[in-house]
């Protein structure tokens, strides 16, 4: 028998070493992994999960997860996810007509055109890159765009330097990554949602479970379907870039980064 503890539950020493093993692999990801890959995973495989709740118990699904954490499933998943997420990414410029950091530099459609020349100012003596006047990204609108994504870049390295001076930019990061990877995997989670609706369908059929118990999964389920549905779009993506766009260009602002220029620039 297990002995007891303060509150009169039994001590398991298994729960314990099950959440410090858990614990342990969740810190060899970093916080951009964890947040913008792994979480997006998981409430991908949600609904599994509701299933097994429902059709066995809680313990067993416990029992499960560091299994396929330990064997490497987080970090295959973690892979899996950044390269769906970065190949949705080059569909998405396309769709938007270039990443939000791009659109928000140009001459044409620009919503504050003074703004614009300032940070351009600014990436300029970061870069010393010089940047096309409208004419010239008129006559060469690719050739502009790949100005502007050089100079982002660099500005994006300074910012990545300066580990924690930025938090609002790295929070902003990963809100933009957890949205673009989670749409990616839109086709897997509708499909996966879909198919427990169904299992929920034949649970309640064959009596595995309570009329209660399968009545509460097939809610969760319909409202992942629904947030599939109406919320993981790629306005939404645009959003979270957009956000990420303006708390990077915030940064211009800092002497910090201004006095780094890229040596680089002018070879």
């Amino acid at each position: 028998m297990l002995p007891t503890v303060g509150d009169g539950q039994r001590y398991n020493p298994y729960r314990r070493y099950r959440k410090t093993k858990m614990t342990k692999i969740f810190e060899q990801f970093d916080s951009y992994s964890r947040h913008a890959r792994i979480y997006p995973a998981l409430i991908t495989a949600s609904p599994l999960a509701t299933v097994l709740i429902t059709v066995w118990n809680q313990s067993l699904t416990g029992r499960l997860m560091p299994v396929l954490v330990t064997f490497g499933g987080l970090f295959f998943t973690a892979n899996y996810v950044r390269s769906a997420g970065k190949s949705l990414e080059s569909r998405l410029i396309r769709e938007w007509d270039g990443l939000p950091t791009t659109r928000l530099l140009r001459h044409r459609n620009n919503p504050n055109p003074p703004l614009a020349l300032r940070r351009k100012r600014a990436l300029h003596g970061l870069t010393g890159i010089s940047f096309p006047s409208p004419a010239r990204e008129e006559r060469d609108p690719k050739g502009a765009d790949d100005l502007y994504v050089t100079a982002v870049r660099v500005l994006i390295a300074r910012v990545r330097d300066k580990d924690g001076s930025y938090k609002r930019v790295h929070e902003e990061n990963m809100n933009y990554g957890f949205r673009r990877n989670l749409l990616a995997l839109r086709p897997i989670g509708i499909t996966i949602t879909i198919l427990c609706l169904v299992i929920d369908f034949v649970i309640w059929r064959t009596g595995r479970a309570t009329a209660s118990q399968v009545l509460i999964a097939a809610a969760i389920h319909t409202v992942f379907l629904l947030a599939w549905a109406s919320v993981v779009k790629a306005s939404w993506v645009y959003q979270a870039g957009e956000a990420y766009a303006e708390r990077l260009f915030d940064t211009l602002e800092d002497p910090e980064i201004l006095a780094s220029k890229d040596e680089t620039a002018d070879q």
